[in-house]
């Protein structure tokens, strides 16, 4: 899905949607844009980003190819509470 977070037009596959601090917040993988501080990294480790889903600004489902990283873990700090996760293999 594509969403634009803080100034940055970003194309990212959700993994994790929780509360932190009593707001909603997403764990995504980001597969394609900029970042608030640039280029997308290029080490497929560093690309997840967490997002409280109120500072998204606009969301647009696409067709893109899923993408993750061997790194993910449901062990995270990115939400309090967790509510919805893709399972790990």
């Amino acid at each position: 899905m594509k969403v634009r977070y803080h100034g940055a037009d970003r194309t990212v596959c959700p993994h994790v949607l929780g509360w932190k601090h009593g707001r909603p917040k997403l764990l995504a993988y980001q597969v394609a844009g900029s970042t608030s501080h640039g280029p997308l990294p290029t080490e497929l480790h560093q690309r997840w980003r967490s997002m409280f889903v109120d500072e998204v600004e606009s969301v647009a489902f696409t067709r893109d190819p899923w993408g993750t990283a061997d790194n993910y873990s449901l062990d995270t700090n990115a939400v309090d509470q967790l509510e919805l996760a893709v399972p790990l293999n």
